[in-house]
């Protein structure tokens, strides 16, 4: 909700549009459980928001996260519960992103992880589109999100993530799984969409980001961490161990993979 000086009409249309986006939100019929609607006094920021929507999982256990401009599978909550059921008490697993996630955004060529059965796979960074975290996955992810703390080079993380905004969320987020080694559970299949409005971050509207969604029954067969295959790090490539499993060859050798050519020297 807007906040300024009344007598400025620019400040007097934003808290106009505030008006009208809580006069909607309270409209807005909800038969799916309780509506609160949380009207703040003023803008939070982008950093803010996710803060505030994060604090809410102490309150309600867990929560999934949704911006305005994402449609969703109509099977999106009970998978998110199915992941969080999976994974919400592995500490070695920091949150779960609803997007399926088909490429690798360092070079924007395709990604497709390997096929272990399941219905998901695990990777080193989180992505924009649809989180959902329990409460105690928050609060281990949540200090590293303080804005008042400088992001740092680490040779984990890509440094395309550190020519990111001052007020973004997301390269902290990311930190906060490289920094602690946790990895992001993903469905293979898209639980939710993003319609690409123009809006922060998108000048004009974009079709890149819309996916298919998962139709019908819920995704049900997440693999445990130790199980999986489909494991990757935060430059999507896959977990040494997983390649020694694999391929036994390897095993006792301290490897490194790079083979998409998007590591520097010092991140080997």
């Amino acid at each position: 909700i807007p906040s300024g000086d009344p007598g400025d009409p620019d400040a007097a249309a934003g808290l106009a549009a505030g008006d009208d986006v809580r006069r909607n939100a309270a409209a807005f019929e909800w038969r799916h459980g309780t509506k609160t609607v949380l009207a703040r006094p003023h803008p939070l920021g982008l950093v803010g928001h996710f803060l505030a929507c994060g604090a809410l999982s102490e309150q309600f256990g867990s929560i999934v996260y949704l911006e305005d401009d994402l449609a969703v599978s109509s099977a999106f909550y009970p998978s998110a519960a199915a992941m969080l059921e999976a994974y919400g008490d592995d500490e070695r697993v920091a949150l779960a992103c609803l997007y399926g996630l088909w490429f690798d955004g360092y070079d924007l060529e395709s990604f497709e992880p390997i096929d272990d059965g399941s219905d998901g796979f695990f990777l080193g960074v989180p992505y924009t589109l649809g989180l959902a975290f329990t409460a105690g996955q928050w609060a281990r992810v949540a200090p590293a999100l303080d804005p008042s703390r400088p992001l740092l080079p680490d040779a984990r993380l890509h440094p395309a993530f550190l020519r990111l905004g001052a007020d973004e969320w997301f390269p902290r987020l990311a930190n906060a799984c490289v920094a602690t080694d946790r990895r992001v559970a993903f469905p293979r299949r898209s639980l939710v969409t993003c319609r690409g409005d123009a809006g922060t971050h998108f000048p004009r509207p974009t079709l890149g980001l819309q996916v298919a969604l998962q139709r019908g029954a819920a995704l049900e067969r997440w693999l445990p961490l130790d199980r999986a295959e489909a494991v990757y790090d935060s430059f999507f490539e896959l977990d040494p161990a997983v390649l020694a499993r694999l391929a036994p060859r390897f095993t006792g050798l301290d490897l490194e993979l790079d083979l998409r050519a998007t590591k520097a020297r010092t991140a080997i």
